[in-house]
């Protein structure tokens, strides 16, 4: 099996998560050994490494020498009805096809399996009822033996080492015995900012990207994964070569892909302007089959698919190069996207072309790909996440403009319209609807990055309740909220956030002269500002909030505003001791304010003082304290 391996990998051994697969299979401080372990994080982030890195340190006598055999399976190169003995599912490994079988398995405590991707056996397994092998010289099909050896009735003794997705976590949770699970983060904040930076050379630019990284932490965060990492450096380093021209104010995972791709598909020729009819049909072949891959939680595809869909290895290559779309060669050809997310991109983007015309009149008749409005109701499939986050971002009208120009075709509007009207029922529901509902929606308008589209979207929003956990939902709702321009009532929820400082955290090799103030701190004054530019927000609720002195005053500075028409101000549930003090003065200079609930707020006598002050000075204008 080590020779299937590359050789060449570097393992670093004292990599935090190295350091606790050294010691995975070892007995706790309780006496518990597990005998699987479990090694799960985001698509590509990194396990399949690891498990090979395990399987090469094994071999380099540097890992589980009490390990006399280790065996690697990948499921997605299986065929899973395939009749097979684990004997013989050895011996295909094994360097001169004859295992001494006899010996491996008279001691199934020295064994050890790596079963790679779990996602792509999950939907293969047996029903529960499903008789499982207890004999490794058992005929079974395949799924079945990978099945058995989960549950541990075959070879109960050995040691099993499984990788997955966070999406196929919970699958597996219910046919592993007495597991250790172990996340694997990816790259280290550090690593991540290096990597970004080293692909921008002008200083200028680099402060924009730092910026847009720094604002948009759900990007930071999607760039642990170090194939994601490296697709964004690539656009970044597209956009610096095309020029300023090209470059969003905000970065967004779509913006970041959709400059990567379309810089692919633009004809090489100086006398083509746009894809020729045999291109167009490559492109909407691929993305129907990704939106199909997506839809049924497929991410392999073989040679059959491709005939299904009218596509041909050799058009998609030249059509892409080998950045987007991959082979493997194996027993059994199989083809998969660079990364997943890539996948969720495509599977967007067909239905942004749907409707385009006749794609492929040549390939075989398709089962109907599951519809756009199905796509509303999937709240609660995570897998489903990517592809509509995608299709928001694709809406912005930029994005729309370079993909007509690159078909040498208008676009059809529906999708837009279709994505508005969801977002502006949910508005119209301010009373059926969770604050993390709102949120969510908020998150996806965001990737829009589309002012024309937003307020539109945004404008049956009169009442919002929201849940502020981190500083990324901070600059999304700021964002959203500035286009709520019929805004009555607001209710936050503001966790503690200000107590932190998550600049340095996440980026520690930003340079000094772009930090200036706390990014936190400048996050807040951009939410807080909504009260100055919304002249129908009358009412103003900070929920259960935990607001710091600084935080406090920034807010209340602006409740002075002029322009502020709040009327009612609510901190019943909130913990704003620390900043009461700034609150007193507001009720002078704000005359609007005629409702303030404190709830069971404590006060210090100084402040009891500074209140009375407040409410007896003649230009306070407060008619009812609680």
């Amino acid at each position: 099996m080590i020779t299937k391996l590359s050789t060449s990998l570097e393992i670093c051994y004292d990599h935090p998560e190295m350091r606790v697969l050294s010691e995975a299979f070892k007995p706790d401080q309780n006496t518990f050994r597990p005998h699987t372990v479990v090694l799960h994080g985001k698509p590509g982030i990194g396990k399949s490494a690891l498990a090979r890195s395990v399987i090469l340190g094994w071999a380099q006598d540097k890992l589980y020498q009490d390990i006399s055999c280790d065996f690697f399976f990948s499921p997605r190169k299986m065929q899973w009805a395939e009749k097979s003995s684990l004997a013989q599912l050895i011996s295909r490994e094994w360097a001169d096809s004859q295992a001494p079988m006899t010996e491996i398995m008279s001691q199934p405590e020295r064994l050890l399996f790596v079963v790679d991707d779990f996602d792509d056996l999950d939907s293969a397994l047996p029903q529960e009822d499903t008789r499982l092998c207890e004999d490794w010289k058992d005929e079974q099909p395949i799924h079945t033996l990978l099945y058995s050896l989960l549950k541990k009735t075959l070879l109960p003794q050995s040691f099993l080492l499984v990788t997955t997705r966070d999406t196929g976590l919970q699958n597996l949770k219910s046919m592993v015995v007495s597991p250790l699970y172990i996340l694997v983060e990816g790259l280290s904040a550090t690593k991540r900012t290096q990597l970004v930076l080293e692909n921008v050379s002008d200083d200028h630019r680099r402060k924009q990207v730092i910026r847009s990284m720094l604002d948009n932490q759900w990007l930071a965060e999607q760039c642990r994964v170090p194939s994601i990492c490296s697709l964004v450096c690539k656009a970044l380093k597209i956009q610096e070569k095309l020029g300023g021209s090209c470059t969003p104010v905000c970065q967004t995972l779509t913006s970041l892909y959709s400059t990567l791709v379309f810089h692919q598909l633009t004809p090489r020729e100086p006398f083509r302007g746009c894809l020729s009819p045999e291109e167009r049909g490559t492109l909407m072949g691929l993305c129907r089959m990704a939106a199909e891959g997506v839809w049924s939680k497929r991410s392999v595809f073989y040679d059959n698919d491709l005939k299904t869909y009218g596509l041909k290895e050799s058009e998609i290559s030249a059509l892409f190069g080998m950045d987007v779309f991959q082979a493997s060669h194996s027993a059994k050809r199989c083809y998969a996207f660079f990364h997943l997310s890539l996948q969720d991109f495509f599977a967007a983007l067909h239905y942004v072309l749907e409707g385009l015309g006749t794609w492929n009149q040549s390939c075989f008749v398709i089962k109907n790909l599951r519809s756009l409005s199905e796509l509303k109701g999937t709240h609660f499939n995570a897998h489903l996440g990517g592809m509509k986050r995608f299709l928001f971002g694709l809406v912005n009208k930029d994005t729309m403009r370079t993909l007509e120009v690159l078909l040498g075709y208008p676009l059809s509007p529906v999708v837009n319209q279709v994505l508005q009207h969801w977002v502006f029922m949910l508005g119209q529901q301010a009373n059926d609807t969770s604050p993390m509902d709102v949120l969510d929606a908020f998150r996806h308008v965001f990737e829009s990055q589309d002012k024309d589209f937003v307020c539109s979207a945004l404008k049956s929003f009169r009442e919002v309740e929201i849940q502020v956990n981190q500083r990324t939902d901070l600059v999304v709702s700021s964002y959203c909220l500035q286009h709520c321009k019929n805004l009555e009532a607001l209710r936050v929820d503001v966790s503690d956030i200000f107590s932190v400082e998550m600049n340095t955290e996440l980026c520690p090799v930003v340079p000094q002269q772009t930090q200036g103030k706390p990014l936190i701190m400048e996050c807040w004054e951009d939410f807080c500002s909504i009260l100055g530019t919304h002249p129908k927000l009358k009412q103003l609720d900070l929920g259960s909030s935990i607001l710091s002195e600084w935080a406090m005053k920034i807010m209340c500075l602006k409740l002075k505003n002029q322009a502020c028409k709040v009327q009612s101000l609510t901190f019943k549930n909130a913990e704003v001791v620390s900043g009461l003090r700034h609150l007193w003065m507001t009720l002078v200079s704000n005359r609007n304010l005629k409702y303030l609930h404190l709830g069971n707020t404590l006060m210090e006598e100084n402040v009891i003082k500074l209140a009375c002050q407040a409410l007896q000075h003649p230009k306070c204008s407060l008619e009812t304290l609680r």
